[in-house]
């Protein structure tokens, strides 16, 4: 049972997007969506948290893929990590977009 979860909207009506894409990550969509739905709108201090904690293989990756969305954020753009919310999905296969 997943619980529903508000995302504060004052964030999202004055954000920028920061787009990080990596390709060929040798892992199945099915076993790559399982993670990403538990990380979907999170913030990012929770998301590490949650990476680190779950059991699946496919969650490395997909930290790897987040700590380098997060690292260009705060990098090129000035952004503060407490208030970054991810957004992952799958374009194609073995292709995931930050």
């Amino acid at each position: 049972m997943k619980l529903a979860r508000k995302v504060p909207t004052d964030h999202l009506l004055k954000y920028e997007r920061v787009f990080k894409a990596q390709k060929r990550i040798p892992m199945s969509v099915f076993k790559a969506q399982r993670v990403l739905d538990e990380i979907q709108w999170r913030y990012y201090e929770e998301t590490v948290m949650i990476l680190n904690l779950m059991p699946y293989r496919a969650s490395y990756p997909i930290l790897k893929l987040v700590y380098s969305a997060a690292a260009n954020a705060t990098h090129y753009r000035d952004f503060d990590k407490a208030i970054l919310h991810i957004k992952i999905k799958i374009l194609k296969i073995k292709n995931l977009t930050c």
